[in-house]
């Protein structure tokens, strides 16, 4: 039945049917090449240098003398200090001794 179905292609069958053959032969043949891949590699020991961390200047709120100031100037300072990491202050005062310092530049914020 082989041959019956040989001689319905022809030649041209015939050749297709072992050129398939060649390939699978030859796709399957067992390498024995080696291949030697050189890998190049290069450590740098780099010196670590420590940089000057600045100083923060400490931030002087004044703390008013009524609730809702006192209630303010807290939060304000809870937010500069874990938020910002500056240090913080407070100091007493009322409306009146604000001014001058805060004009001097010893109290930095008033709420």
């Amino acid at each position: 039945m082989t041959m019956l179905k040989l001689r319905k292609f022809g030649a041209f069958g015939a050749l297709a049917l072992f050129a398939v053959a060649g390939l699978a032969g030859v796709a399957c043949q067992a390498s024995t090449e080696t291949a030697t891949v050189e890998v190049a590699t290069e450590v740098v020991a780099t010196e670590v240098v420590p940089t000057e961390v600045p100083v923060k200047e400490e931030i002087v709120f004044v703390d008013l003398n009524w609730d809702s100031a006192l209630v303010q100037t807290e939060i304000a300072a809870a937010i500069i200090k874990h938020g910002y990491e500056y240090p913080v202050s407070k100091v007493p005062g009322d409306t009146v001794k604000i001014f001058p310092a805060l004009q001097s530049g010893s109290a930095h914020v008033a709420v």
